[in-house]
């Protein structure tokens, strides 16, 4: 299983769902809410292709609202798309920084029904 997140774009997106098509590869995407609402064409070709669609969502340093509402907004923008509410959530990760979800927003992300 391979996983993309936050890329969603016109010049490559189309290429590698079509690569995934042939080899039958399955994937999980990760779209951002601007890329989402930017290529609503692309996220449904995602999730009708076959592949998982989960919700990039960037709290960290954000208030417990603010988290709340991002994620919201990403998770509605999906499902208007796709017709598919994304529980799947793909932590905010630095290389450089390595910054671990702080347990209230872990707390917080397991009460809003996400894994």
């Amino acid at each position: 299983m391979l996983t993309f997140h936050d890329g969603t774009d016109k010049e490559y997106s189309e290429q590698i769902l079509d690569i995934l098509k042939t080899y039958k590869i399955p994937a999980t995407f990760f779209p951002a809410l601007p890329q989402a609402e930017q290529y609503p064409e692309i996220i449904n070709r995602e999730y009708t292709d076959g592949h998982l669609l989960g919700n990039d969502v960037h709290l960290l340093g954000n208030t417990e609202e603010r988290s709340k509402q991002e994620l919201s907004d990403i998770r509605q923008s999906l499902q208007k798309i796709s017709g598919h509410s994304a529980l799947l959530i793909r932590a905010p990760y630095d290389m450089e920084t390595a910054i671990p979800f702080t347990e209230n927003e872990i707390k917080t992300l397991y009460a809003m029904g996400n894994i």
